[in-house]
């Protein structure tokens, strides 16, 4: 139903176009050309504007009689380094030569809601009321998602991200709670050879909490995280001060409320203890600031009903997930349209290691296809 090879040939262009976060505007202008040719239109939103981008999300809708109403996203940042995109492709596999991602994450699914909307508009295919939403900056916080004008995404009925890795077919139906945020010890500054006995040490200070806390993973549905440690103004000086960046997720808000309550009342424990002071800004946060809400969406819910009917009619293996990491469905889910994270093959993300398989992009195609239909005559 769909080309095969035009597919692949889009997916080539688009990973060979760097795209880092905040900076996709040729991948957006690539996008819009590709649209224009197919008699598709669209619209650039301010999101990129907000958040200090080269360019905005990329908007579609067909309209149609036809309901449910659906959400279709995919993002075009990559995460680096990915200044210079070498394919190499043997057989059925397509990879890198080593020395960058591949941005299978998000250009696969890119290149498919392409081909779909290729194949829909060649082939003049019966459709529901479709919004298709090319995203910005989901790499660094959901950012282009959380900036969407809601007036896009009013009566939308439910939301299909292709955001996901595994099998075709592999839903994910939760993600967690995040939190970001820094604590900040704060010691006393002394000479380290002529009086260290004045001083307060403020990584020694941290060290002692960072001993008695779970780093990783805290349970099965939760994990905490120091990314990055600043401090110090010299080797000869007591350290006076220490900054310490957390990332906290968890499945349950109150899980994550639990772990942050427990790094900040460790660190006025030790702080105590040794004469220092701290402060906490870790925190689930808001658009504009750090930090994600989390979705679980219960398997019964129609949407994950309509989409496991047309995997199974295709053939292909399905299966729901706990979502360990956040996508764009974290932030469509919470403005109130049910979005699951799909699969489109893609593995070993973020990393120079990252590959997919032709014959994955192909079924997810035919997969989105097959609902989109299914969707339509039911």
């Amino acid at each position: 139903m769909f080309n095969q090879s035009r597919l692949i040939d889009t997916f080539l262009d688009l990973i060979k176009i760097p795209s880092p976060s905040g900076k996709e505007r040729a991948c957006a202008d690539y996008i819009k050309n590709y649209l224009t040719t197919i008699n598709i239109n669209c619209i650039e939103d301010s999101a990129g504007e907000k958040i200090n981008g080269d360019t905005g999300n990329i908007i579609i809708h067909l309209p149609s009689p036809a309901l449910p109403k659906i959400l279709f996203s995919a993002h075009m940042d990559t995460v680096g380094p990915c200044e210079k995109i070498v394919p190499i492709i043997e057989g059925d596999l397509i990879k890198t030569d080593g020395t960058s991602v591949l941005g299978g994450d998000d250009k696969s699914g890119v290149a498919v809601l392409l081909e779909v909307l290729h194949t829909l508009s060649e082939q003049k295919i019966p459709h529901p009321d479709l919004t298709i939403i090319f995203s910005i900056s989901e790499e660094t916080g959901l950012l282009g998602a959380k900036n969407v004008d809601p007036k896009y995404l009013q009566d939308i009925d439910y939301g299909i991200v292709l955001d996901g890795s595994g099998e075709i077919g592999t839903i994910y139906n939760s993600a967690p709670y995040s939190a970001k945020g820094f604590v900040t010890v704060y010691g006393k500054a002394a000479h380290s050879g002529l009086n260290p006995e004045d001083g307060i040490h403020a990584l020694v200070v941290a060290a002692h909490v960072i001993e008695r806390l779970t780093i990783g993973r805290v349970s099965d549905t939760s994990s905490c995280n120091i990314g990055l440690v600043n401090g110090g103004v010299a080797n000869n000086v007591i350290m006076p001060e220490v900054e310490l960046s957390f990332e906290v997720r968890a499945l349950y808000p109150q899980d994550l409320e639990q772990i942050i309550s427990t790094i900040n009342k460790q660190f006025q424990e030790s702080c105590s203890v040794f004469g220092a002071t701290c402060s906490s800004t870790i925190a689930l946060g808001t658009p504009e600031k750090p930090g994600t809400p989390g979705f679980l969406i219960d398997p019964q819910e129609p949407i994950i009903q309509l989409f496991k009917k047309s995997t199974l009619d295709k053939g292909f293996p399905f299966s729901i997930l706990d979502g360990k990491g956040g996508s764009d469905a974290n932030i469509y889910n919470e403005q109130g349209i049910p979005t699951l994270n799909v699969s489109v093959g893609m593995s070993n993300i973020h990393s120079t290691d990252e590959y997919i398989l032709k014959s994955n992009l192909s079924k997810a195609t035919e997969l989105v296809l097959a609902f989109i239909q299914d969707l339509t005559q039911k």
